[in-house]
């Protein structure tokens, strides 16, 4: 009996996992939270003839530390959390808008508070509104190029596992003076609970295992 307890363990875990799934989420308690995460950017560099060169930049991979304060009611009564991703640097390829590559890119983000903002309360603070305001620096191979005023980033979060927000068309400077960043967007993703589906899954995998037992069980 006593070899099965491993079995019996996974299984009450992954049940009480599938239950807290099911339950509405809140916001977590203050703290700070390391999340993976991905960067997209669009923008549009002058060249030397004058002439607007659109490049783009998917998927950058990045990771920063999420600081999140204790929840509040703001002015409208809503229930809300103030963030603050820390600053920095994801890393991925430029292309021209046909989707040729052009060369290697870092994106540096520094100067981020934010907000969460409940849509959901009472059931639960899920989905949210997003909201960040961040400056940007993009290294190319022609160059550095950077914001001088704020990106003001909004989006929204289904869960506080995954989350977004997008914002541009803001001026960039360190080239000509028309030069332009169009958009950008962050993606957060802690990914660390599976989600309901793959509960599910898993746990039909290893019905099988649970019946093996039972039937051992049963013969001893």
């Amino acid at each position: 009996m006593l070899k099965y307890l491993p079995l019996f363990a996974v299984l009450f875990t992954l049940l009480a996992l599938m239950s807290g799934a099911a339950r509405a989420e809140n916001f977590p308690p203050p703290g700070t939270t390391f999340y993976p995460m991905e960067v997209d950017v669009q923008c549009t560099i002058y060249n030397e003839l004058g002439q607007g060169v659109p490049w783009y930049m998917d998927d950058a991979v990045g990771s920063c530390n999420m600081l999140h304060g204790p929840a509040y009611l703001n002015g409208e009564g809503r229930r809300q959390i103030d963030l603050n991703a820390g600053a920095f640097v994801a890393s991925g390829i430029w292309h021209y808008m046909d989707g040729t590559p052009w060369g290697p890119a870092d994106v540096t983000v520094s100067t981020c508070p934010g907000k969460l903002t409940s849509l959901g309360w009472p059931e639960g603070d899920f989905p949210a509104d997003s909201f960040f305001d961040v400056f940007v620096t993009l290294h190319t191979p022609i160059g550095t190029f950077s914001t001088t005023q704020s990106v003001q980033m909004t989006g929204g979060a289904g869960t506080w596992t995954w989350y977004y927000a997008d914002g541009g068309s803001v001026p960039l400077y360190g080239g000509g003076p028309y030069d332009m960043l169009n958009m950008v967007h962050f993606e957060f993703d802690k990914s660390v609970v599976p989600e309901p589906s793959g509960l599910l899954a898993l746990a039909g995998g290893l019905a099988p295992l649970g019946l093996a037992v039972r039937r051992r069980l049963r013969k001893s």
